[in-house]
C-alpha cells in the first residue's frame, strides 16, 4: 500500500516542471561465501557479513528538489531547495530517526514532512513557497 501512494506521489509531482523526487531504497543484505547442495542449490551462506543499505537512519521515501525563484529583491535567481517527504499509509507513524531527519532537514531550510496523498505532499511546497513570500 505504501509504495503506490510512493508511485502516485512520486509521478504527480514529476509531472510539476519546477518538482524532481527520486525513490531512495533501503534494505538489508548478506555476503559470504556460498555453500551449495550436490544439485548446485544455494542451502547457505558461510561467514555472513551485514550489508545495509540506507544513505542515513530514518531518510525519507522520496529525495528531490523544489526549484525556487528568488525573487528581484534577492538577485532575481533560482534555487533547488532539498525535498524529502516521507511517505505514510493513513495510519502509519514516523519513527523517531524519520523524525529527526524529517526536522534536520527542515531546520536547514529544506522541505520535509508525512504525506499520504499527492495533496500532502502538495501542500507541503505551498506551505514552504508561502512562508518565503511572508519572510518565514
Amino acid at each position: 500500500m505504501e509504495t503506490e501512494i510512493m508511485g502516485t506521489i512520486r509521478r504527480a509531482m514529476n509531472s510539476l516542471k519546477h518538482v524532481r523526487l527520486f525513490r531512495v531504497n533501503s534494505g538489508v543484505a548478506y555476503q559470504g561465501t556460498l555453500v551449495k547442495d550436490a544439485s548446485g542449490r544455494v542451502v547457505r551462506i558461510d561467514n555472513p557479513h551485514r550489508i545495509t543499505f540506507v544513505p542515513i537512519p530514518g531518510a525519507a521515501d522520496l529525495w528531490g528538489w523544489v526549484t525556487t525563484e528568488i525573487t528581484p529583491e534577492m538577485v532575481g535567481r533560482k534555487i533547488a531547495v532539498f525535498f524529502a517527504p516521507e511517505v505514510k499509509t493513513s495510519t502509519g507513524k514516523l519513527t523517531k530517526q524519520q523524525q529527526t531527519f524529517a526536522d534536520v532537514v527542515s531546520r536547514a531550510g529544506g522541505i520535509s514532512g508525512v504525506v499520504r496523498s499527492v495533496d500532502d505532499a502538495m501542500k507541503l511546497i505551498t506551505d514552504f513557497e508561502e512562508g518565503l513570500k511572508h519572510g518565514i
